[in-house]
């Protein structure tokens, strides 16, 4: 490849790993018109107040996927905003590669799933009880990924944010491609060989194996940008991390349906359900989305959705070409997504018509006065409003029910994690506090007739850190 030279600051964005100029790729449509925008921000404010407000009345599937409504409205809201206020932005300038990108960003969030397979590193609780509701789910919400991360680095830089900022362009040695490639290779094997000490670097992997691609081809990445002396999309990307990821974890926290972290050693300082080292992944992941994004690009997978492209990148992806790439991320798609259910979707919502204290015929009395949901019921077995479908029942049942519920929502376990502490007698929260997680993990681990039942019945057995999740979650409940 040519090393790159030096070129004018004035036209950073369109330079070309050769070091020459050229055409700006164009945008796929005019400019919207002024109510486009508007419309947009109104419509994703009123999309993520209807998300709240059902989460906040517990109405489906508002409560289970408030992370995708809030999600979405955040993508319409802020791409109006940017438009308004620069006059570009991916989903009224660029909406084709806007509609691709979130495509591949289901395919491109489960490749971490599978690799969160051997980690163990978080799991998914609170999901809807069927298999299609939670493939549904889980395309909606991975679908905001890559969109969610360039819409958040689209307002920044519109802020200006490091629109100022140059470095001395620099040529990329013969060897570049070679050594991005070996780190790629390490951050992808150490993590799944070694991952108790080692997990970190995945959010690494796709960067550098892609920058590797991507300098090899000669193609725009974010080395190419830093060797022309361009740093702006690096640091906009880096400071969007921090935003996005921030915007993750808290809306994740308030959830129905959400991930629980597991990852060693930082079990204990969170901020919302992440350890508080675990924010400094969030930039370097989105580093990783853009260089993601550029080999779709590259590869004529997805039209320019960026400024720095040239016509040459545009011309490169042609509707055939894009529409089979598309199938081929939903084939892809297809077996780790069955994949990440089968394995790091831990407990559903929780049911009344699953719980082992409650006769059928109360379970379907008090399922028919609408009372599907644990956490409603248990809102209101205490007050005036109970319903007599609860209050016939003998005290002495209601009180094992009352038990079984509250740890039933205990750390959103379900009644997958009820089913394993019933095996070894832990009947209530106060129970599970006292627990020596090991009893857990050691059934498990076991090839008992109880533990071989709850694995063909429950899926995948509980490890060390998650239930170390249950045992705290039911301290801090019994504190109070």
């Amino acid at each position: 490849m040519t090393p790159l030279e030096t070129l004018p600051a004035a036209a950073p964005d369109r330079i070309t790993p050769d070091g020459t100029a050229r055409d700006r790729a164009p945008t796929e449509h005019e400019p919207p018109p002024a109510a486009g925008p508007r419309w947009a921000m109104r419509g994703g404010l009123l999309l993520a107040l209807v998300g709240a407000v059902g989460l906040a009345l517990g109405v489906e599937p508002f409560r289970t996927y408030f992370y995708a409504f809030v999600w979405w409205g955040w993508i319409a809201a802020a791409s109006g905003w940017t438009q308004a206020r620069a006059g570009r932005s991916l989903l009224f300038t660029r909406p084709r590669a806007f509609g691709l990108l979130t495509l591949w960003s289901v395919t491109f969030w489960l490749l971490f799933e599978v690799l969160n397979i051997a980690l163990d590193n978080w799991y998914y609780v609170g999901s809807m009880p069927t298999l299609a509701g939670r493939l549904l789910g889980m395309t909606v919400c991975f679908a905001t990924v890559l969109p969610g991360v360039f819409v958040t680095r689209d307002c920044i830089a519109a802020l200006g944010f490091a629109a100022g900022a140059r470095l001395r362009a620099r040529p990329i040695g013969a060897g570049a491609s070679r050594n991005l490639a070996l780190c790629g290779v390490l951050f992808t094997a150490l993590p799944l060989i070694w991952p108790t000490y080692f997990y970190p670097l995945v959010w690494g992997a796709t960067f550098f194996l892609g920058e590797a691609f991507l300098v090899h081809r000669g193609q725009r990445g974010l080395i190419v940008c830093l060797a022309a002396g361009d740093p702006r999309p690096a640091l906009q990307l880096l400071a969007a991390g921090f935003v996005t990821g921030g915007l993750w974890e808290s809306w994740n926290f308030f959830a129905g349906a959400k991930w629980m972290y597991t990852v060693p050693f930082f079990e204990h300082l969170k901020l919302f359900e992440m350890p508080l080292l675990g924010f400094l992944g969030f930039p370097p992941f989105a580093l990783e989305c853009y260089s993601f994004a550029c080999i779709l690009v590259a590869l004529g997978l997805c039209p320019p959705f960026d400024e720095g492209f040239d016509a040459e990148d545009a011309a490169r992806t042609t509707t055939t070409r894009a529409t089979l790439g598309a199938l081929a991320a939903a084939v892809l798609a297809v077996p780790m997504m069955f994949a990440t259910d089968a394995e790091v979707v831990r407990g559903t919502r929780a049911l009344v018509s699953e719980m082992k204290s409650l006769p059928s015929g109360s379970q379907t009395a008090l399922t028919r006065a609408g009372y599907t949901d644990v956490r409603d019921l248990l809102a209101v077995i205490h007050g005036d409003h109970a319903p007599t479908a609860w209050s016939s029942l003998p005290p002495q049942l209601r009180a094992a029910a009352e038990s079984e519920m509250e740890l039933m929502n205990t750390a959103l376990m379900g009644a997958r994690g009820v089913a394993w502490l019933d095996a070894i007698s832990v009947e209530n929260a106060h129970e599970l506090a006292a627990l020596d997680w090991r009893r857990v993990v050691s059934l498990a681990g076991s090839a008992t007739p109880v533990a071989q039942s709850l694995l063909r019945r429950y899926g995948p057995a509980p490890y060390d850190r998650e239930v170390r999740n249950w045992v705290r979650a039911a301290r801090r409940a019994t504190e109070h």
